[in-house]
């Protein structure tokens, strides 16, 4: 029963329907033609279309097909790889010996056309450099840690300091004027000026130049040098004078310079400051730092007037022991320097005026009134 209530009713719905107007959209799905959609045709159908669409190409696009397929085309990928290794291997040494052979072109270029254009300025850079790092050492010693320093540092540094002041007043009183320095040292302008060394490219180095009187001289002379000197006192009065000086060590100045860049080196009573084994090694210094034809010149007091070499000489508490002049002259013999030469200044009167009849009087009175100071001039080969 409930089958045919079910049936009545689909009946009834499909009369009600039947007389209604057809809908709009019924007569537009009449005029869509209907695709039907064909499988795809199996796989060697699908790999003849394939042949037939790329001609040539196919036996690559078939290798592509077959290398795309996991597991399998791995061994396809490895032969390829293998294949083409002594290609690969070829390329890249022909590269290696293509950037090798740029290298060694810029390389040639670098020492015979641009190094000799900066190499001065490279070189004045570089000693710029050490100088600044030199400077930033000495301040980072003075300004030392942020902790409380000890009572032998504190010390230490007031004894230097008071030290520096101490030599800088002694010199002005006990050395002379700085007129009459400059006028004792300029004697030695013409052995520079004569070594004919182009000292723009060289310059000239005093060692412990003081208060500057020498670099004085040679900024006169138009003779390029620099100045090298422990006491800060002594620096800044040459700073003051514009001259170029720099605050270290001689000994560790020159152990920081290029060999054959100083066209000269002067040093001026410091000679007889140093210990022997010390002195030894400042003369090494300088000759490797010389120039070829490059002159050193060294002035100290001279033991061989009597004054001097028994009292005057003792007058500066910071000499160690008077040199005689030929030994000094052996030093810088010994030691590689060639042409040395002795010069000796500042008579104390002239032993023409002395009237003296007894012959070995005479001696004594001349070694009383002989040279008070003398220089060595030594030349590198």
């Amino acid at each position: 029963m409930q089958i045919d209530r079910i049936l009545k009713e689909i009946q009834e719905e499909a009369q009600v329907r039947k007389s209604q107007p057809p809908h709009p959209d019924s007569q537009n799905l009449k005029k869509i033609r209907i695709q039907i959609v064909e499988p795809p045709p199996p796989l060697f159908i699908r790999a003849i279309q394939k042949l037939h669409q790329y001609g040539w190409q196919s036996p690559k696009m078939f290798y592509l097909w077959i290398a795309s397929i996991p597991k399998w085309g791995y061994p396809l990928l490895l032969l390829r790889d293998l294949v083409r290794l002594p290609t690969l291997r070829k390329r890249i040494q022909d590269t290696n010996d293509l950037l090798e052979s740029h290298f060694i072109a810029l390389n040639q270029r670098i020492e015979t056309e641009l190094w000799p254009r900066h190499e001065e300025q490279i070189r004045i850079m570089n000693s710029r450099l050490i100088e600044a790092l030199n400077y930033v050492k000495q301040l980072d010693k003075k300004i030392g840690s942020p902790k409380l320093e000890s009572t032998q540092n504190v010390e230490q540094n007031l004894e230097e300091n008071w030290l520096d002041q101490f030599y800088f007043d002694f010199e002005n009183h006990f050395r002379g004027t700085k007129e009459d320095i400059l006028k004792g040292q300029s004697a030695y302008l013409q052995y520079l000026q004569k070594s004919g060394v182009n000292f723009e490219n060289k310059p000239a180095l005093d060692l412990g130049c003081g208060r500057g009187e020498w670099l004085q001289a040679l900024k006169s002379a138009n003779i390029v040098a620099k100045g090298v000197d422990l006491n800060q006192i002594m620096i800044e009065e040459c700073l003051h004078s514009v001259l170029d000086v720099v605050e270290q060590d001689v000994i560790e100045y020159l152990n920081l310079l290029e060999p054959e860049s100083v066209g000269a080196i002067t040093g001026f009573h410091i000679v007889e400051h140093l210990p022997f084994s010390t002195l030894v090694h400042l003369l090494d210094e300088c000759l490797r730092v010389l120039i070829s034809g490059g002159i050193a010149i060294f002035e100290t007091p001279n033991p061989e007037n009597l004054m001097v070499g028994s009292c005057n000489f003792y007058t500066d508490p910071t000499h160690r022991n008077p040199i005689p002049p030929h030994t000094l002259s052996f030093m810088l013999t010994q030691r590689g320097f060639v042409e040395t030469t002795v010069l000796q200044f500042s008579p104390l009167a002239s032993s023409q005026d002395i009237k003296v009849i007894d012959p070995e009087l005479r001696q004594v009175v001349e070694r009383y009134y002989k040279e008070q100071d003398y220089a060595v001039i030594g030349k590198k080969f």
